[in-house]
């Protein structure tokens, strides 16, 4: 009687976890997709740092399969602490990217906005604040052509 049990919760987990739905994202046919034209507004050196690297992602110059991309982005810098004699010791970047991905084949339009935050430190030279600065930038940018990468991929894979 205990087999029986043991045979029967395997049986039901068994039916349960096959229908589920579940579809393994299938990262061959991103490789069959190019990116015919990005448009841009926004902060310059940010829209370039995501611009390349979108471009260095979807590059399959034979493809019929064409992305076209648009978005803007606007980033906004404040001050984040001071210390007691009121010197400002760490600002903060705010980044937003509002935009869509248009797949022309398919005609299917796809909005995405996101919003990444970080936060870097004030140096006694304006030399080494400002490579702070653009190192922060350069991480945010990465980390948001990461993840519109991972929206178009997943977008693609839902078609």
């Amino acid at each position: 009687m205990n087999n029986y049990k043991k045979f029967r919760f395997y049986l039901i987990l068994l039916v349960l976890i096959t229908s589920c739905g579940f579809k393994i994202i299938d990262k061959s046919k991103v490789s069959n997709f190019k990116i015919e034209e990005i448009t841009t507004r926004g902060n310059k050196n940010i829209n370039f740092l995501i611009k390349n690297s979108l471009y260095n992602n979807f590059s399959n110059s034979i493809s019929d399969n064409i992305l076209l991309i648009e978005f803007e982005s606007k980033k906004t810098k404040t001050i984040k602490e001071k210390n007691i004699s009121n010197q400002i010791t760490k600002y903060d970047i705010s980044l937003s990217v509002n935009g869509k991905v248009t797949i022309v084949k398919h005609e299917v339009e796809k909005n995405f906005n996101l919003n990444l935050n970080g936060s870097f430190n004030v140096s006694s030279n304006q030399s080494d604040t400002i490579n702070n600065q653009n190192n922060l930038e350069e991480f945010l940018a990465d980390k948001a052509s990461n993840i519109i990468k991972n929206k178009i991929i997943s977008y693609i894979n839902d078609l």
